[in-house]
């Protein structure tokens, strides 16, 4: 898995979830990127921040971060 795609997709996704969750989330990513981790794993994380999407956005936000997977 390509580290820099990670990190991209994870500084685009912060900016997509309630600015409420922001520092949470921005925090959270930036622990789980020093840590190794398997797709699964990756894929679980994912899931719980997409909980913190707003719903008007969740399917473009989904939509794309599905995309982002599937290049990695």
């Amino acid at each position: 898995m390509d580290q820099r795609n990670v990190e991209r997709l994870f500084a685009w996704l912060v900016l997509q979830v309630e600015a409420a969750y922001r520092d949470e989330i921005d925090m959270a990513m930036d622990c789980f990127v020093q840590e190794s981790y398997t797709r699964e794993e990756l894929e679980r994380f994912l899931e719980y921040v997409m909980e913190r999407v707003p719903d008007a956005e969740y399917d473009r936000v989904f939509d794309r971060v599905e995309s982002e997977l599937d290049k990695l």
